[in-house]
């Protein structure tokens, strides 16, 4: 979608004093379908609170010809990429920021609530030598300064140890935050000016009221360092301290009782597994657990967490999740798996002697086990397709039965210019649409200016004008619910 008037003419933001934080726009005017953007080479002015309109947007897209503003992995950016301009609302899982990048503005991933994760896309460190990142939350390169965290990071945190200081807006967003684990080292954190428009700041607070009632400071410091270390906390209104679990504290199930368990980490997030034998066909793993009572997120399935439990049919992964153990699923009966949105490595025979199972990894785990699917058969993988044909994901030999499915739209980066009855290739040579096993097209575009066969790859004008058209990949799976029901969920693998 493109819009080259009114994303520069948002009349109602004349009034607010942070584009990421005031609402714009009744619930009813937004336009809950649009997931891309398009803003095209004449757009010179932008005011950003008008994409509050599409809050199921996933990414922007600027033309290569603009010369104010360019596009980074879905964000909006000026034109060379040193100035964070928006976080599309409804990115999900992990925001890759440019390592030119040099200035973020406050408050500018609060809106982004299915975000878990900022980094950098070689190392944590970018290029310009003015920020880094660390557990998924955004610093000055020295880490003294933490600038920004997503709104959906989880339950827990843990502050970078050489953090000193927490900026405006930092966490704001964040309201299902309730542990933060810090070295006690932070000297200042932002506690915000009010402006004269209510329930609006002309510099905005850290940390959100609710969490500054509700969250826990979790101190790693000795006993006659904790009044020094909680200074600054309390000078917001923080007023719950705890010392924090110890890593490898393990909370379980009640003897003889069946349910999951929690270790703590060493980072401070948890692995979750399950004890006993008694478990349902249908399991919803939880995005934060309980250890000697504190809240900490959960980012880890436990090596061997549900090895030989046959009767466990399916398994929904929250997006905090970013790494699957050892045997974590072996010998089970699984049905299908939908890998979360974060995730970065599945180890050794995590799936392995399963049959039948299909596995939909949509974004593309960075880091599969060779023997992953060891001794598994008849199974269907689907991860994205790369032109140098190398692949995470390894199915084996011919003879276990199992299908690698990759999927992916590439179309010709020219533009179409058809007299009216003419037709002509979506791809013209470079391009391809790989749509394999279960995996479809779902093709939006104006029937009457123009029609496109997916399977010949051609576009045909119907009429005049100047029309755009999107190509998305989808994918239904029969899933088995909690209740016991079974509900078909269409999976979108490729937003268009």
């Amino acid at each position: 979608m493109a819009n080259s008037t009114s994303a520069a003419n948002s009349q109602n933001s004349q009034s607010a004093t942070n584009p990421y934080t005031s609402e714009y726009y009744a619930e009813a005017e937004k336009t809950l379908g649009v997931t891309s953007i398009t803003i095209p080479s004449t757009v010179k002015s932008i005011d950003v609170g008008f994409f509050q309109l599409f809050p199921n947007a996933t990414a922007i897209h600027v033309a290569e010809e603009n010369p104010v503003y360019s596009s980074y992995n879905g964000i909006l950016c000026n034109a060379d990429l040193t100035s964070l301009l928006l976080v599309p609302e409804g990115m999900e899982g992990m925001s890759v920021l440019p390592d030119t990048l040099v200035a973020v503005p406050a408050c500018v991933f609060s809106r982004c609530t299915k975000l878990q994760t900022i980094v950098f896309p070689n190392g944590s460190t970018a290029n310009s030598n003015a920020l880094t990142t660390q557990d998924g939350i955004l610093y000055t390169a020295d880490k003294t300064t933490l600038i920004a965290a997503p709104a959906g990071i989880g339950a827990s945190v843990t502050v970078a140890a050489e953090c000193t200081q927490i900026a405006e807006g930092a966490f704001w967003g964040n309201e299902s935050l309730s542990t933060i684990v810090s070295d006690g080292k932070v000297k200042a954190i932002e506690a915000g000016v009010s402006s004269q428009i209510e329930d609006t700041y002309d510099i905005y607070p850290a940390f959100a009221g609710a969490v500054v009632q509700g969250a826990t400071v979790a101190l790693r410091v000795s006993a006659d360092e904790h009044d020094a270390a909680k200074a600054a906390w309390e000078a917001v209104g923080f007023c719950n301290f705890a010392d924090p679990a110890m890593p490898g504290q393990v909370e379980s199930p009640e003897e003889n009782e069946s349910g999951f368990t929690f270790t703590l980490q060493d980072d401070y997030t948890l692995a979750v597994g399950w004890a006993g034998e008694d478990i349902p066909s249908a399991v919803v793993i939880p995005d934060a657990g309980v250890v000697a009572g504190m809240e900490y997120t959960v980012s880890t399935i436990a090596d061997g967490a549900f090895d030989g439990l046959a009767n466990l049919e399916a398994v929904y992964i929250p997006d905090t999740v970013k790494t699957i153990g050892k045997r974590a699923f072996a010998n089970t009966n699984l049905s299908n798996f939908v890998v979360p949105a974060q995730l970065q490595a599945i180890d050794d025979e995590a799936f392995a002697n399963i049959d039948g199972i299909t596995i939909v990894d949509a974004r593309g785990t960075a880091e599969v086990a060779a023997n992953a699917l060891d001794g598994t058969t008849n199974a269907h993988v689907y991860a994205p397709y790369n032109e140098a044909n190398e692949y995470a994901w390894k199915t084996g030999v011919p003879a276990t039965g199992n299908t690698f499915h990759p999927f992916g739209v590439k179309l010709s980066s020219d533009t179409f210019d058809i007299c009216v009855g003419g037709t002509v290739s979506l791809f013209n040579g470079e391009g391809y649409i790989y749509a394999t096993g279960d995996v479809y097209p779902v093709v939006t575009y104006p029937a009457k200016s123009f029609s496109i066969d997916v399977d010949a790859g051609t576009i045909t004008a119907l009429s005049e004008g100047n029309m755009r058209f999107h190509i998305s990949l989808a994918i239904d799976l029969d899933r088995l619910q909690p209740d016991g029901s079974i509900s078909s969920e269409t999976l979108t693998l490729l937003e268009p």
